[in-house]
């Protein structure tokens, strides 16, 4: 069962990973000795997303992010304890080319309509 649901669709209209990575690069160069993988870093990104969950008083099990970027909305917010649920559109935004291949333990929907069955 979720209690909150968050959309990041926006890989139709623009590779939002470009602003993500600037504001992390911001963040290693304001703490130059620290040091983590671009995996680490994305996943402190979703990590900063609680705040929203602690303000709705929500566990992160009891949330999910659906996301239409395999690796930055889905596999990150699963790696901060979110359930990521991917909207497979079929092409990789970033690429153009087809869709990455997904484990079999990443919950993928093709519509939105889908969304219920996984909540």
């Amino acid at each position: 069962m979720v209690d909150l649901v968050f959309f990041d669709l926006d890989g139709t209209l623009v590779d939002h990973r470009s602003a993500v990575w600037e504001t992390i690069g911001r963040i290693v160069q304001a703490a130059p000795n620290a040091m983590a993988s671009r995996d680490e870093l994305v996943t402190l990104w979703w990590t900063l997303e609680g705040r929203h969950m602690r303000e709705t008083r929500t566990d992160p099990e009891r949330a999910a992010n659906v996301g239409d970027m395999l690796e930055s909305d889905v596999n990150a917010a699963t790696r901060a304890g979110l359930t990521g649920i991917w909207l497979d559109r079929g092409i990789d935004f970033v690429t153009g080319g087809p869709p990455p291949p997904a484990g079999e333990s990443v919950l993928r929907i093709e519509r939105l309509t889908d969304l219920p069955d996984h909540l």
